[in-house]
């Protein structure tokens, strides 16, 4: 009795991993054809961007029109596929620093660089990178505007 059970779950199991195996194979093959259709949209626009830009642009200009737009959607990919999806690991501790000499009598005292700012500022970059270059593309494309007037 006991093996009887043991095979009906056997065979239980056995049944539920090739449905798995079934149903992975199909999703792995919808999900090829959906390349291929993109591949094909993707260069169906590439080919219909150099038609329209050819008169206007010429041959050279339209080619390197194109080419442009391959580039940048391949820096696009390149920015989402170096995006981490897992959590940012906790930054080591620095070792702490020696305290700074005392200062002489009489001497003007020196304000101290707000290391708790900069700190806050480096770790906001780190765990928001696009958001700071981005940021920092616009602020020098302003700052270039201005400098133009």
């Amino acid at each position: 009795m006991l093996t009887s059970a043991l095979t009906g779950a056997v065979a239980a199991v056995a049944e539920d991993a090739r449905q798995a195996a079934r149903s992975a194979a199909r999703s792995a093959a919808l999900i090829g054809i959906a390349a291929l259709f993109l591949a094909a949209t993707i260069l169906c626009l590439a080919a219909s961007l150099w038609i329209v830009l050819s008169p206007l642009i010429g041959m050279a200009g339209a080619t390197t029109a194109v080419a442009a737009c391959f580039l940048a959607a391949a820096g696009a990919c390149l920015v989402a596929a170096g995006r981490d999806p897992a959590p940012a690991q906790p930054a080591r501790e620095a070792p702490p620093r020696p305290a700074p000499p005392p200062e002489p009598p009489g001497a003007i005292p020196q304000p101290a660089p707000s290391e708790a700012m900069l700190e806050a500022a480096a770790q906001l970059f780190r765990t928001h990178r696009g958001a700071g270059l981005a940021t920092a593309l616009l602020a020098g494309w302003i700052s270039g505007l201005k400098q133009k007037r």
